[in-house]
């Protein structure tokens, strides 16, 4: 798709009013602007700056038919070639004023269409140029938990395994809170002894907060 800066006479067209009140517009076609070529208005003075940002939606129009009269300051002609250039965005008058696009390649007047230049281009889509590589993922830190050391109140009652007398209560497999191993599996249970295999707590953080939900021996 091409980009085209086109000049209006303020004196003979009221382009600005023309906008406020209509979304399209025909206007006399004399370049090879192609549908969906993007249009920039400029306009004359008292603007002196590139006021419109249009799309052209339809080229080579014999007869226009869209009625802007009011907005003429001229009577019509029929030039018999005409484009209809729907607005797509209004610019304040300072933003693309002659001098700013004369410091990005645009030399002298704008008197005729012309294509936007480079420099032009890139001042009206700076986005362009942004790359659309995606950026490395950064890799995040991973931090050690903490050691986790079980918090055995002093008042829940202590006893020796070899002599609790509910120790049939406690199946292989379940677990138990040494103070001082920390957590603990019984591997064997004979209905009077427990033996209870510990692990390291510290990777046992999960399991330790559901032993915490039961009922629990203290080993001591």
């Amino acid at each position: 798709m091409g980009a085209w800066i086109i000049p209006c006479n303020a004196k003979y067209y009221d382009v600005v009013g023309a906008f406020d009140k209509l979304k399209q517009i025909d206007w006399r076609q004399s370049t090879k602007v192609e549908v969906d070529d993007t249009v920039y208005i400029y306009v004359s003075r008292p603007y002196s700056s590139i006021l419109f940002k249009c799309k052209a939606i339809e080229v080579n129009i014999n007869n226009p038919n869209i009625d802007d009269a009011e907005f003429m300051r001229e009577p019509f002609t029929n030039y018999g070639n005409y484009m209809r250039l729907e607005l797509v965005e209004k610019y304040p008058q300072e933003q693309y004023n002659l001098e700013v696009l004369r410091a990005h390649g645009i030399k002298g007047s704008i008197q005729g269409p012309i294509r936007v230049p480079e420099g032009v281009q890139d001042l009206f889509e700076p986005q362009r140029y942004v790359t659309t590589n995606p950026q490395p993922k950064r890799e995040t830190p991973v931090v050690p938990k903490p050691r986790i050391t079980p918090n055995v109140s002093t008042s829940a009652p202590k006893f020796h395994a070899e002599t609790h007398p509910r120790a049939n209560e406690f199946p292989v497999g379940t677990k138990v809170i040494h103070k001082r191993y920390g957590e603990g599996v019984v591997e064997a249970n004979n209905g009077r002894i427990l033996s209870v295999r510990f692990a390291d707590i510290s990777l046992k953080a999960f399991s330790f907060e559901i032993v915490l939900e039961k009922q629990i021996i203290e080993l001591t």
